[in-house]
């Protein structure tokens, strides 16, 4: 019989698991290491731990990673080409048609084929004069169907204001040049019959515009006036017999009405440089030279090339005794009325400066 006190020496041997039918989720190996939540061999746990995520996954990842940071490069052109197309619309609004053009040219710079930067640009150069950069936009917009009706609205009245200041009858056009030719009673006959006839309001508007022209720059006013007005009753709003129109006037020194002319050139245009100039011209006879001044310089910021705008500037300089300024801006008109083929506001100018004729 053994002491109660004496234990009996006793060795702790681990059981096997039990027999089981799991198998590794990944390869199917029967060996699956217990005591995890997934179910893998020691292999393949080994191989998710050295790569957690598959490798076609990683690749993927850089794909879209990649193309993420292009875009994210190219956000900051794209919102500056957003802004430009929203201050081209604001400007058509407005009716600052330079900036609306210029705005929609650097749209067009990077996106030649967007249709709407074509119509702030085509409604624009329309009230622009810029003959080129309207063929550029009605070739575009001419085969495609407008989306807001709108912009439809807006460049059908533009090119329709366009259009009033144009004559294709080549006939009639070759008997203008006969017309101009002869006393002024005769070309008021002229216009007259025109208005008689079947012809349109934009062919005789034209006609009266081109004679009213040719009469002012003899300085036939009373004459020139009289067509002019006649034009302006067949198309109120054509630009070239309105800026004429302004310069007679203020010639014979109804300066009031002359100005009141300049100021719906300019509401129709508040950017019109050569309007500006007409404007600045008239206010100098008024003899308000910080006034005037101001619009001569505000047309030249407009268009620095524009010979009427610098002539204008010129005069008011003069005006102020600023004469070798004045004289200083006559060559550059010189030079600018020699590219452009403008062959009155140098001689007018030279004529002012050299006091061989008053200005009126």
């Amino acid at each position: 019989m053994k002491s109660p006190s004496t234990m009996e020496e006793y060795t702790y041997t681990p059981e096997a698991p039990p027999a089981t039918s799991v198998t590794c989720s990944h390869c199917g190996s029967p060996h699956v290491e217990h005591g995890h939540a997934s179910a893998l061999c020691p292999e393949c746990r080994q191989a998710f731990i050295n790569y957690p995520i598959p490798r076609w996954l990683w690749i993927f990842a850089g794909v879209v990673a990649m193309v993420l940071v292009i875009n994210l490069l190219k956000l900051p052109a794209s919102i500056k080409l957003a802004g430009h197309l929203i201050r081209a619309e604001r400007a058509v609004d407005e009716h600052n048609f330079l900036t609306a053009q210029h705005e929609a040219d650097s749209v067009l710079t990077a996106f030649p084929e967007h249709f709407e930067a074509h119509c702030y640009h085509l409604i624009a150069s329309a009230y622009n004069f810029d003959y080129d950069a309207y063929d550029r936009s009605i070739s575009f917009l001419g085969e495609k169907t407008y989306i807001k009706e709108g912009l439809v609205v807006s460049c059908n009245a533009a090119t329709d204001y366009l259009n009033r200041h144009f004559c294709e009858d080549t006939l009639l056009l070759a008997q203008l040049d006969l017309v101009t030719a002869q006393p002024p009673r005769e070309q008021l006959r002229f216009i007259d019959s025109l208005a008689g006839s079947k012809q349109t309001h934009a062919v005789l508007a034209y006609c009266g515009a081109r004679i009213g022209s040719f009469l002012l720059e003899h300085e036939q006013l009373p004459e020139s006036r009289a067509i002019l007005e006649k034009t302006l009753d067949a198309n109120p709003d054509h630009y070239f017999a309105s800026i004429d129109y302004a310069t007679v006037l203020r010639k014979m020194n109804e300066l009031e009405k002359a100005d009141s002319v300049c100021d719906i050139l300019l509401e129709r245009n508040h950017q019109d440089s050569y309007a500006m100039s007409a404007k600045s011209r008239v206010v100098l006879r008024k003899k308000q030279l910080p006034a005037a001044e101001e619009l001569a310089m505000e047309a030249v910021r407009l268009d620095p090339l524009s010979s009427h705008a610098l002539a204008s500037l010129a005069l008011v300089l003069e005006a102020k005794g600023q004469k070798a300024d004045s004289r200083q801006l006559l060559q550059a008109v010189v030079k600018l009325s020699a590219e452009r083929e403008d062959t009155a506001s140098a001689p007018q100018l030279r004529r002012v400066l050299d006091g061989e004729t008053v200005y009126q």
